[in-house]
C-alpha cells in the first residue's frame, strides 16, 4: 500500500543508515494497526498505484473522489465479508480532511437508501484537516504572531487595517501589511495546507462500541488589550524599581578591597580528549578578597590580539563555567552517542565562539564549580555582591594578563546570570570613572535568555502559554479579566482559581523547552537515583517510575529518548575524576564534590529587577545583543520583548528573518539611541539557553554581531 512510512503504519524507512540503493524498512512499534484494521488507499485516481482504464477517467474532483471512496468501501466490504459487522471510522490527513465529512455523509445517506453492504459508521478521525480555505488562511497570521514569526507591531497593524480579513481585503494599507507578512514567512516550510490532494485512510477499530468521537470546538476570538496591558505592566515595573544607589555601598566596598593574587596554568591535554587540545586553554584562580574564583580561559583561535575578550557568566545561580564551556559556546562537548559508562569522552566543537573571541568561563558565585572561599563567612553571597566581585575579578585577571588590557571587552551571561550583567557593566564603567586600574575597555553585553525582572517574566509566561496553545482561549481571557494582567500577587479569588487551572495544565510541560520531554530533577534524591540508573546498563532497559510528582514526574530510560539531564550528568561524572581535576590544576581538598550546578549555595537573591540598570546603560553607548529561544517558557520571548520595549528605544531596522545556511534561524530587530545599539534575536525552535540546542545558529549570530555585521 502507499504511504506505509506514515507514523500510523507498521513499517517505516531506515533513514539513519541509508547510503543509496534500495531503502530498507524497519518495524514501527507505535503503529495504529496494533489496535485497528486499516485500509491505506491510493486516492484520488493517479495517486500511488491507482490508475484509470480511460483517459477521461483520470479527471477527478473533490466531490467525485468522495463519491468514489464511498463506492470503494462498499465494494471492499463485499470482498471482505468478515469485516462487514465491524465498527467503521473514516480517517484523513491534511487536504483529505475535506473528503471525510462528505464521505461520511454519503455513507449514511447510502445506508438510508438501502445500499449494500451496510456500513457501521461510527465516526471520523481528522489529522490537521483542511476544512474551510478562507478560515485557514485567516488563521495563519495570528498563528505566525503567536510563534514569534511576526512582530507585535505588524500583527496589530494587520488586525486594524485588514479587519481580520486577510483573504480578499481591498484596503491598500492592508495589502502593504500582507506583503510585509509574506516576506517574513516566505522562507518557512508551510505544511499547514499542501497544494494538492493526498491519500486518506479508512480505520476499523476492533471492540469499539457506542457513539463516535466527541468533537468539541471553540472559536472564541480574544480582543486586543495591548494598550491596557502595557500600561499595567509599566505600572508594575515602575512600582518595583529599586534605587541603584542603595547597592553601591556594598559594591564599592568590594572594589577597594581587590586583591591581585592569582595562579595560572596552561592545559595542553584533557582526560577524554584524544591528543593535544587544538586551542590554548588556561585555568587558574583569581583572588577577590577571601574568595578564590576558578576560571577556564580559551584564547581566540582567530586573532587573539584584536578579537574581543568575553567574560561569560552562567546562571543557576550556582552553575559552573564548564556548563557554557561544554554545552553552549565552548570548543569541546561530550560524546553522548557512544557513552556506555566510565570516563566520558570529549569531541571538538566546530561552532565554538572561541573561533572569533577569547573567553573567560568563570565558576561564580563562590561555591560554584571549583571556586571556594578561605573563610566560612566568605561563602555567603548574593546577586549584588557577586556582581561586584565579578568586576574586581576581571580587573585582577587583566593585571595577570596584560596583553589583553587593550582588547575590547564584553560581558556575557546566560539565564539567571542576566541579572548580573548590567550590574557588572555599571560597576566597570563607574570603576573606570573612579580611576581603577587597569582600565577595562568595555564595549557591551551579550545576554542569552536573560533574567531581568522577576514579575515581568512571571507575567509573560501566561501569554506565552496561550500563544503556544498550552491553554485555551477561554482560560486566557478569564485570566486577563480576573487577574488584570497581574499574575504574580493578585488577591482576586477568581484569578486565584484561574491560576490554579493554568498551573495544572502546564504542570507536565518542560518549561525550558515546551517541546522536550519532562525530565527535570527537583531533589538530590532524584538526581542520585538517576546517577545510579545510568551506572548500571541493565537499568537502561527498565522504566524508572517509582518517584512521586513532588520529586520527579518520570525518569527517562536514557536510551529510549533524549533527555538533557543525561548529558548534564556527564559533566558531574567527568568533573569528579581525579585525573580531570589534576589536569585542570584544581587545588586538592578545596572542593569536596564537583557539580555542574551547585544548588546548595549560601546565596541570597537580593535583586528582583535590573531594568533600572538596563535603562541607565542606554545613555552610555553600550552595544547589546539579547537573544532567546522561541520555545523557552522559563524566560519567554514575549517577556524579553516587553522589557526591551520598556527601554523606549528607537527602532533602527524593523522585524525581519535572519538566516543560517539559507534557512530561517529566527527573527531580529535592531534598536539605536545616541550611540547605544541593541540587537534582539529569536532562535527558532530553541528553548532555554538556546546555544545548547542551536550551536551553529548561535555561533553565526555571535560572529556576525561581534564584528558589526547584520545578522
Amino acid at each position: 500500500m502507499m504511504m506505509l512510512q506514515m507514523s500510523s503504519s507498521p513499517l517505516k524507512f531506515n533513514i539513519t543508515d541509508y547510503t543509496g540503493g534500495l531503502p530498507t524498512l524497519i518495524y514501527e512499534p507505535d503503529a495504529w494497526n496494533k489496535t485497528a484494521n486499516i485500509i491505506f488507499i491510493d486516492a484520488p485516481v493517479g495517486a500511488g498505484f491507482s490508475y484509470a482504464t480511460t483517459a477521461s477517467a483520470y479527471v477527478s474532483t473533490d466531490t467525485l473522489n468522495t463519491a468514489q471512496m464511498q463506492t470503494f468501501l462498499r465494494n471492499w466490504l463485499a470482498a471482505h465479508p468478515n469485516f462487514q459487522t465491524n465498527p467503521v471510522f473514516i480517517g484523513s490527513d491534511s487536504y483529505a480532511g475535506i473528503y471525510t465529512p462528505m464521505l461520511a455523509t454519503d455513507i449514511l445517506q447510502g445506508n438510508e437508501a438501502g445500499l449494500k453492504p451496510y456500513i457501521h459508521l461510527k465516526g471520523m478521525i481528522l489529522s490537521c484537516p483542511h476544512t474551510f480555505t478562507d478560515l485557514e488562511t485567516n488563521s495563519k497570521i495570528p498563528f505566525a504572531h503567536r510563534l514569534a514569526l511576526v512582530s507585535d507591531a505588524l500583527y496589530e497593524a494587520l488586525e486594524v487595517n485588514c479587519g481580520g480579513n486577510f483573504v480578499d481585503s481591498t484596503n491598500v494599507t492592508c495589502t502593504e501589511d500582507l506583503a510585509a507578512y509574506d516576506e517574513l514567512v516566505a522562507k518557512h516550510d508551510d505544511r499547514a495546507l499542501p497544494v494538492g490532494p493526498t491519500h486518506y485512510v479508512i480505520v476499523f477499530i476492533w471492540g469499539v462500541g457506542g457513539a463516535g468521537l466527541d468533537h468539541r470546538q471553540q472559536s472564541v476570538r480574544a480582543e486586543t488589550r495591548e494598550r491596557e496591558r502595557v500600561a499595567r505592566r509599566k505600572a508594575l515595573l515602575n512600582s518595583g524599581r529599586q534605587g541603584m544607589e542603595k547597592k553601591w555601598a556594598s559594591i564599592l566596598a568590594v572594589l577597594v578591597s581587590a586583591s591581585a593574587a592569582s595562579s595560572q596554568y596552561v592545559v595542553e591535554t584533557l582526560p577524554g580528549f584524544p591528543g593535544r587540545l587544538p586551542f590554548k586553554l588556561e585555568t587558574g584562580y583569581i583572588s577577590v578578597g577571601e574568595v578564590e574564583f576558578f576560571y577556564y580561559f580559551v584564547q581566540s583561535t582567530g586573532n587573539p590580539g584584536a578579537d574581543p575578550l568575553l567574560l561569560f557568566m552562567n546562571g543557576g545561580p550556582g552553575c559552573s563555567g564548564l556548563n557554557a564551556f561544554l554545552y553552549q559556546i565552548g570548543p569541546l562537548k561530550f560524546n553522548i552517542t557512544d557513552y556506555t559508562g566510565g570516563l566520558p569522552s570529549l569531541l571538538y566543537e566546530p561552532d565554538a565562539w572561541t573561533k572569533t573571541a577569547s573567553i573567560i568561563f568563570i565558576d561564580a558565585p563562590v561555591g560554584a564549580g571549583f571556586s571556594y572561599a578561605t573563610t566560612t563567612s566568605a561563602y555567603n553571597s548574593s546577586d549584588s555582591l557577586n556582581a561586584a566581585q565579578m568586576q574586581t575579578f576581571l580587573r585582577n585577571w587583566l593585571v595577570a594578563h596584560p596583553s589583553f588590557e587593550t582588547n575590547p571587552v564584553f560581558i556575557g551571561s546566560d539565564s539567571y546570570a542576566g541579572v548580573y550583567s548590567p550590574m557588572v557593566a555599571t560597576a566597570i564603567l563607574r570603576g573606570n570613572e573612579a580611576g581603577l586600574k587597569p582600565y577595562v575597555h568595555l564595549k557591551g553585553m551579550i545576554l542569552s535568555c536573560p533574567h531581568t525582572d522577576t514579575n515581568l517574566e512571571t507575567n509573560a509566561r501566561i501569554p506565552f502559554a496561550h500563544r503556544l496553545a498550552l491553554i485555551s482561549n477561554a482560560l486566557y481571557e478569564a485570566l486577563e479579566i480576573n487577574c488584570g494582567g497581574n499574575f504574580v500577587d493578585s488577591t482576586n479569588a477568581n484569578c486565584t482559581e484561574d491560576l490554579a487551572t493554568y498551573n495544572e495544565l502546564i504542570e507536565l510541560i518542560s518549561k525550558t523547552n515546551v517541546l522536550d520531554p519532562v525530565c527535570t530533577f527537583i531533589s538530590p534524591k532524584s538526581k542520585e537515583a538517576f546517577k545510579l540508573a545510568i551506572s548500571n546498563q541493565e537499568k537502561h532497559r527498565r522504566s524508572l517510575q517509582d518517584f512521586t510528582k513532588d520529586h520527579l514526574v518520570s525518569l527517562p530510560r536514557p536510551r529510549d529518548f533524549w533527555c538533557s539531564y543525561f548529558e548534564y550528568l556527564l559533566s558531574d561524572i567527568w568533573g569528579n575524576y581525579p585525573g580531570v581535576q589534576e589536569a585542570l590544576h584544581v587545588r586538592p581538598g578545596t572542593v569536596s564534590e564537583f557539580f555542574r550546578c551547585n544548588i546548595s549555595l549560601a546565596y541570597s537573591e537580593d535583586v528582583n529587577s535590573v531594568l533600572d540598570y538596563q535603562k541607565n546603560l542606554t545613555s552610555l553607548g553600550m552595544q547589546v545583543l539579547v537573544f532567546g529561544g522561541d520555545h523557552d517558557m522559563f524566560m519567554p520571548y514575549n517577556g524579553l520583548e516587553e522589557w526591551i520595549k520598556w527601554l523606549d528605544l528607537t527602532v533602527d531596522i524593523d522585524w525581519r528573518p535572519w538566516f543560517v545556511d539559507g534557512q530561517v534561524a529566527g527573527y531580529t530587530r535592531n534598536y539605536a539611541d545616541s550611540g547605544y545599539r541593541l540587537t534582539y534575536a529569536t532562535i527558532k525552535g530553541a528553548g532555554h539557553s538556546p546555544a545548547e540546542s542551536k550551536r551553529r545558529e548561535c555561533y553565526e549570530m555571535f560572529r556576525r554581531w561581534i564584528h558589526y555585521y547584520p545578522l
